[in-house]
């Protein structure tokens, strides 16, 4: 069974499976772990999280981009980048072509550092072109934070637009237009 609509819809296609044959069973989320802040939002730059493994068909190459596209809000928005390879595919190299005036790609984290910069972000993005699921959406909205994704991520189906801005897949205007609201929101 599929981890979401989305995924199942590209499953369905690629077998050609009835709609009637297959359902969706979501990730499930730790929430003694990804759990609000208790205090408000902290002084500073917008934080804005990235959270992925760093390879193909995460949208790394748009978080470079974005990053170059919003050098105009340095000191008001910061991109933080958290992840790793997968040992099949490893878009660390890009992560050296980040403005360093707006973001910064810190590798990977253990988990409960992961849950308090969760915390204390104030959005969190997942741009990716092709996403089953997306555990980091759910642990941030878990976390109370909301979401920038495309509508290629899984885990986005069926959340309140109030918390979960989505843009399309490979759009990175939309994806710089989203971030500017949030920047702007905060």
């Amino acid at each position: 069974l599929p981890v979401s609509r989305r995924f199942g819809e590209h499953i369905a296609c690629d077998y050609r499976l009835p709609a009637h044959r297959w359902g969706v069973v979501p990730n499930p989320i730790d929430l003694e772990r990804f759990t609000p802040a208790r205090e408000g939002r902290e002084d500073g730059p917008v934080r804005i999280l990235y959270v992925s493994r760093m390879s193909a068909r995460k949208g790394v190459d748009m978080v470079v981009a974005l990053s170059q596209r919003l050098h105009d809000l340095r000191g008001r928005v910061w991109i933080h980048a958290i992840g790793g390879a997968t040992t099949w595919s490893d878009y660390r190299p890009l992560l050296a072509y980040l403005n360093p005036a707006v973001a910064s790609f810190d590798g990977q984290v253990p988990p409960e550092q992961l849950a308090r910069l969760y915390r204390s972000a104030d959005a969190v993005m997942q741009p990716s072109l092709y996403e089953p699921f997306a555990l980091t959406v759910a642990e941030a909205l878990a976390s109370g934070v909301p979401v920038i994704a495309s509508d290629e991520v899984g885990a986005v189906e069926g959340v309140n637009s109030e918390v979960c801005a989505v843009f399309p897949a490979g759009g990175l205007d939309a994806l710089e237009r989203e971030v500017r609201r949030s920047v702007a929101r905060a």
